[in-house]
């Protein structure tokens, strides 16, 4: 009995000792879009479900593009995700210290992940406390894009990170950075993409494929080097594009 007890105090003991060296963050996860009337210049709401994510920085700063980052003596790569609750409250414990990156996203709705739209939130984790950080996600819309494919030359099934993509659909903002389109289904007669992208500034719908030749939907050929199509989204409708193949390349 008297070893059964020391055996559960020594265990609390390295628990209390585990927390005592992390930290948390908490916050509310909100929606910002343009207000049509009155002097507020923005209507937020609280985004139910949101999924946030947390991401430590190495001390040594991110990784470079295509490596590994570089790891101070035993520091570990540290993640982690949680859903906000109805009133879109989130709350993670248990974390190293340090500085960390967040990411907000939410399914079903055109809200704007700031980790890939602009500056990624960032946040100090220290020791024993809970820091607050408070996320806005600004309300875009969607870009949808159907490809047509009636000689049925692109494969049905969704193409993943090991296949060659047969058919590159994204968008092209700021000074050149890119954002993939997610195939979101496919059919018989095509494929269907779809992304959440700002109102009110300059991108370009960016299609690229080594397999197929690509056309408008006038039928106007697009340059197989690859095309970038202006377009500027209004807010409040959703901004789309019909792709037809056309042929298979050489």
């Amino acid at each position: 009995m008297h070893q059964m007890t020391l055996i559960l105090v020594g265990a609390v003991s390295c628990l209390s000792a585990a927390l005592a060296q992390t930290g948390g963050i908490q916050g509310t996860v909100t929606s910002i879009a343009p207000n049509p009337v009155g002097d507020s210049p923005v209507i937020a709401t609280a985004v139910a479900g949101a999924r946030i994510t947390y991401r430590r920085v190495p001390i040594y700063g991110p990784a470079r593009a295509g490596s590994m980052p570089q790891l101070a003596p035993g520091e570990v790569l540290f993640d982690t995700s949680v859903v906000a609750d109805a009133n879109g409250k989130h709350t993670v414990s248990g974390l190293p210290a340090g500085n960390y990156v967040v990411c907000a996203a939410a399914a079903g709705q055109p809200l704007l992940d700031p980790c890939r739209w602009g500056l990624s939130p960032f946040v100090r984790v220290q020791i024993g406390s809970i820091s607050n950080l408070n996320i806005q996600l600004e309300r875009g819309v969607y870009l949808a894009v159907r490809v047509n494919d009636p000689q049925r030359l692109l494969p049905t099934s969704a193409e993943t990170l090991f296949d060659t993509p047969r058919l590159i659909v994204g968008v092209v903002f700021g000074n050149g950075a890119f954002l993939a389109a997610p195939q979101i289904s496919a059919d018989m007669g095509g494929r269907n993409y779809e992304v959440a992208v700002p109102t009110g500034a300059p991108l370009y719908l960016w299609l690229f494929s080594r397999h197929v030749a690509l056309a408008d939907a006038q039928g106007k050929a697009f340059p197989l080097a690859g095309a970038a199509v202006p377009f500027n989204a209004a807010p409040g409708a959703g901004q789309s594009f019909t792709i037809n193949v056309s042929g298979s390349l050489p």
